[in-house]
């Protein structure tokens, strides 16, 4: 088995290595079924009632235990840990040297000295490599996706949303709840069972995560359907669920920013030829030569409002000369509202003669590559890049999240969305197909009116 650093050189680019990397984009496994009714009905229980999600198998997880848990944590994350006590979660975001972007994750305090962390696979692939070329005084466990791990995994994981979730766990505990911050957690016991349960919110509307042991999981499961039957409460499969994003103003899809670095030398070698920053397809209208074209800074993405420049950490300096340069002001990340005639026109064009355009997957969710960054203009002029689409049932509306250069952030402007790639990548499901502008309308990110103003009360 190669190395990153051996794949790149033998693609010529880290660009030509992702672009046409011929596998799969990350999906939810098959243990969670694409529909346990129909995505759209799914999607309009987190609006009416509540939807149930699980999110038990598509995440990798990191179990950290030991003295040295706090210490090691805050060298790698930009947010403060002078708050993090047990029973409270926390956005870990890690950053280069150079202040870009690696990934982001979640992350539990259960204890004193243990945590878990929750994300998907560049920035675990980073906090391992810490792990592992930091001195500590810790012990490590990661476990992969259900793609990846062989059995099942140590925690089942669930998202109640919606405006009756409070009401469902409240039944599901057999009492009232406990008043809890946003981020803060508590314990119960569920049939001799004991559960974690989080004020979180995921899809605009209020809710909790709830977690356990794995062999728990059919006991509890089986409580929390009785308790939400009465309150209306849906299954979501995985169609739906990739449709959050959208919703709640979340970016995935970002390019961790790993591949030019020279401090980073030791860790691309580190990474092997099969690693997922070696193979996870890179894709989308923008194009560029250059890898550095594709990186982020935590402040287009809105993760500024958890810096904090009171410890050392992985590209402070960096990031505090972005802000004496005024940096976060440059960017600002946005809902993009897509043409309704465009889309259709989109599909049209397949009973056309000639080539067709690139055909949209709705609902939504990765589709056809894992790092999205489809080109939004103005005028002809590249202005910034768009996420992956999603349709919003509530709304009637196919939406996006996108990072825009500042000037042009401006609610109601009329942009235009790039839609296919030209030349046609080698992708493995990138079919042959045309480039197609479609009308976008920038709108606030989170779309829905309770994620930008209430997720966050009694934090």
């Amino acid at each position: 088995m190669g190395s990153l650093t051996e794949a790149v050189k033998k693609a010529g680019s880290p660009v030509e290595l992702l672009r046409n990397s011929t596998a799969s984009p990350q999906v939810v496994p098959i243990e969670v079924p694409r529909e346990y009714t129909n995505w759209e009905s799914e999607q309009l229980a987190w609006h009416t009632t509540c939807g149930l999600l699980d999110q038990s198998h598509h995440m990798v997880t990191i179990t950290l235990e030991g003295p040295d848990l706090v210490p090691f944590l805050a060298r790698i994350g930009i947010n403060t840990f002078a708050n993090f006590g047990v029973n409270r979660a926390k956005q870990l975001v890690a950053c280069s040297p150079d202040g870009f972007l690696i990934g982001q994750g979640i992350l539990f305090r259960i204890s004193e000295e243990k945590a878990i962390l929750v994300g998907p696979w560049g920035v675990m692939d980073w906090v391992e490599y810490q792990y592992a070329i930091t001195p500590n005084r810790l012990r490590f466990r990661r476990e992969g996706t259900s793609f990846s791990r062989a059995g099942d995994p140590e925690y089942f994981r669930y998202e109640v949303q919606g405006p009756t979730a409070p009401d469902v766990v409240r039944d599901l505990l057999g009492g009232e709840l406990p008043e809890l911050g946003f981020f803060h957690m508590s314990q119960a016991s569920v049939y001799g069972r004991e559960i974690t349960f989080l004020r979180h919110g995921m899809v605009g509307q209020p809710g909790y995560e709830i977690f356990g042991k794995w062999e728990d999981k059919d006991v509890v499961t089986r409580a929390l359907l009785a308790a939400g039957e009465k309150h209306g409460m849906t299954r979501t499969g995985a169609y739906a669920y990739f449709t959050t994003a959208v919703y709640s103003g979340y970016l995935p899809g970002v390019l961790p920013a790993i591949y030019t670095s020279p401090e980073l030398a030791d860790y691309r070698d580190w990474l092997s030829d099969r690693s997922f920053e070696a193979t996870a397809p890179l894709g989308g209208s923008f194009f560029s030569d250059n890898v550095e074209d594709y990186y982020l800074t935590p402040f287009a993405l809105g993760y500024d409002r958890a810096l904090k420049f009171d410890h050392d950490f992985i590209g402070r300096e960096a990031l505090q000369r972005m802000v004496d340069d005024g940096v976060p002001a440059r960017k600002k990340k946005v809902t993009l509202i897509w043409n309704p005639d465009d889309v259709a026109s989109i599909y049209r064009s397949w009973f056309n003669e000639g080539e067709n355009a690139k055909m949209l997957q709705l609902p939504g969710g990765p589709g056809y590559t894992t790092f999205r960054y489809d080109s939004v203009r103005a005028d002809g002029v590249h202005v910034g890049t768009s996420g992956y689409p999603g349709a919003a049932s509530i709304y009637r509306k196919v939406l996006s999240v996108a990072i825009l250069d500042s000037e042009y952030a401006v609610e109601g402007r009329e942009l235009t969305l790039l839609w296919g790639e030209e030349p046609n990548s080698g992708k493995a499901r990138v079919e042959s197909h045309r480039q197609k502008e479609i009308r976008v309308t920038v709108a606030p990110a989170p779309y829905s009116d309770y994620a930008r103003t209430d997720y966050r009360t009694k934090a």
